[in-house]
């Protein structure tokens, strides 16, 4: 957990400007939060941040609902 805390801390501003980026411009406030994090992670060094990229993509890969597994034991 620290070299977590350790990696976000680091690269704090680079996230700031990659939010920034999108708060300031009206066209992308509509943008969803995989381009959000694709902005992130192009502007730094994924070598720097290996714990910061599992925990997103991690977080990313989980389902919105479960319609898909419903609609599975619906049709069953």
């Amino acid at each position: 957990m620290n070299k977590f805390y350790e990696q976000f801390c680091s690269h704090k501003n680079e996230l700031s400007d990659a939010i920034a980026t999108y708060t300031s411009n009206d066209s992308d406030q509509s943008c969803n939060v995989n381009s959000k994090w694709v902005n992130f992670f192009s502007k730094v060094n994924l070598d720097a941040v290996p714990n910061l990229l599992m925990l997103v993509s991690y977080a990313l890969s989980i389902p919105g609902s479960n319609a898909y597994v419903e609609r599975v034991f619906f049709n069953s």
